[in-house]
C-alpha cells in the first residue's frame, strides 16, 4: 500500500506559536490562514498532476486538516474521512504548553460544513468529539502504534493521511524504527524527545511511504514541498523536539 502523509497548511496556531515561542496564543481548533488555504490548493493540484492518487483521504477531526484535504478530495471525487485517532499530539487543548487546558473540539455541524466531501464518524455531535485530558507522550506512542496496525490492515492500494507535524513524525518513527516507540509506549514517564528519529514536516509537505508485507517500509520521499515553488510562503517546521512540558 502506498501511504501519503500530508501535513496541514499554515494555521492560526502556527502563526501565534511561532510569534510567542509557544508561550501563548494557542486555540483549541484553529482554522487555516489565507496562506494555509493557498498551500492546500497548491498541494491538491500537485498531487492531482503528479500522483499517486489516493483512494481514501483520512484526516483528523481538527478543522485545519479537513480544510487542507478538501481541495484534493474535491478534485479526485473522493470523501474526506476524519479518523478519531489522527489528532495532533496532546489532543485538543488551548493555552500555553505549560498551562494547557483540554477542550472538546469543534461541533459536528462546524466540521461537516467545512467541505461537501466530509463524512464524519459516529459520535461527533454539537458538544464536540474529544473526551480526554491532555495526552501524555506515552499515550502518543501507544496511539501511533495502533495507527500502524490500522494502516497495515487496510486493503486499498493508496491512502492519504492529512494530519499534523508531531503525530506525523511519531507515526513515521513507528513505521520506520518501531522499537524505540514501543519502549516509550510502555513507560509512564516517557519523553518523546528521546525518540532517535524526528522528521521535519513543513506545512503541506508530502511524504510517500510504501508498506510492504508485515513489517517492511519503503521510503519514496519525505517532506516534499515542490508544490510551494513560486508561492510566497512561510513554512512552519517540526524538526524541533517536543517541548519539555509535553511529557507531563
Amino acid at each position: 500500500m502506498q501511504l501519503l502523509i500530508i501535513r496541514h497548511g499554515q494555521s492560526a496556531n502556527n502563526v501565534a506559536m511561532e510569534a510567542s515561542l509557544g508561550e501563548d496564543g494557542r486555540v483549541a481548533d484553529p482554522a487555516l490562514t489565507d496562506l494555509g488555504r493557498r498551500q492546500a490548493e497548491a498541494v491538491g493540484r500537485w498531487i492531482v498532476d503528479h500522483g499517486p492518487h489516493p483512494e481514501r483521504i483520512h484526516t483528523s477531526l481538527m478543522r485545519r486538516t479537513i480544510e487542507t484535504a478538501a481541495p484534493l478530495a474535491h478534485a479526485l471525487g473522493v470523501p474526506v474521512e476524519p479518523h478519531r485517532d489522527l489528532f495532533e499530539s496532546g489532543g485538543v487543548f488551548e493555552g500555553a504548553y505549560l498551562d494547557r487546558v483540554a477542550g472538546a473540539g469543534s461541533p459536528g455541524s462546524v466540521l461537516s460544513g467545512l467541505a461537501h466531501e466530509v463524512v464524519l464518524p459516529p459520535g461527533v455531535d454539537e458538544d464536540g468529539w474529544y473526551r480526554a485530558e491532555v495526552e501524555s507522550a506515552q499515550q502518543v506512542c501507544q496511539r501511533a502504534l495502533a495507527l500502524v496496525d490500522w494502516l497495515r490492515a487496510t486493503d486499498e492500494s493508496c491512502v492519504a493521511l492529512v494530519i499534523h507535524g508531531a503525530i506525523g513524525s511519531v507515526l513515521m518513527s513507528a513505521l520506520l524504527h518501531p522499537e524505540p516507540v514501543r519502549e516509550l509506549a510502555q513507560d509512564p514517564a516517557a519523553d518523546a524527545a528521546h525518540l532517535p528519529l524526528w522528521f521535519r514536516l513543513d506545512n503541506t509537505s508530502v511524504s510517500l511511504l510504501e508498506l510492504v508485507g508485515d513489517e517492511q517500509v519503503e521510503v519514496d520521499w519525505i517532506n516534499r514541498i515542490d508544490h510551494l515553488a513560486g508561492l510566497e510562503h512561510q513554512v512552519s517546521r517540526t524538526h524541533h523536539r517536543f517541548p519539555p512540558a509535553f511529557s507531563g
